[in-house]
């Protein structure tokens, strides 16, 4: 039996990842499906030794946000899945390093496969932070599918 985790952050290039495996998972024979979503908490609130740089009801606002796009990337991935409905499970994480939590959660649910968009960041980006598909593909446990958009192949 296959346990899938398809981790999105409701991006574009997560979509096509969701859509993706939709299409592609049809065919296995599957025990599960996991939909992650990782909440990035806000830095913590900048102290001064006298005063909160970062007034409260704005760090609230913040964090709010943050779930809020959570709660709205597990419902268009839930949408696009729609035809597994007895298969779903979604998750919902909180963690600043988000390629550990997905591989971390992986590996806490026994996933055979770990379904994600393939980001694109420049050189730079890479060097400074890195990149959580990279970073998931080099230490999952398991195989780890990473979706592209369709574009037209570049001549070699």
């Amino acid at each position: 039996m296959t346990r899938v985790l398809i981790a999105t952050d409701g991006s574009s290039i997560s979509r096509v990842a969701t859509r993706y495996a939709a299409d592609v998972l049809g065919t296995l024979n599957l025990d599960g499906i996991c939909v992650l979503t990782v909440v990035r908490p806000p830095m913590e609130p900048l102290m001064d030794a006298d005063s909160i740089l970062i007034p409260q009801d704005t760090w609230r606002a913040l964090e709010a946000a943050a779930q809020d796009a959570a709660s709205m990337a597990l419902q268009a991935a839930m949408a696009d899945l729609a035809r597994f409905d007895g298969l779903l499970k979604t998750v919902s994480r909180t963690g600043h390093h988000v390629p550990r939590v997905i591989v971390d959660t992986a590996c806490e649910l026994g996933a055979n496969l770990i379904v994600m968009g393939a980001s694109r960041h420049g050189t730079l980006r890479t060097l400074l932070g890195g990149d959580v598909s990279d970073w998931v593909q080099r230490h999952a446990h398991c195989p780890v599918l990473l979706v592209r958009p369709n574009q037209p192949c570049a001549p070699l």
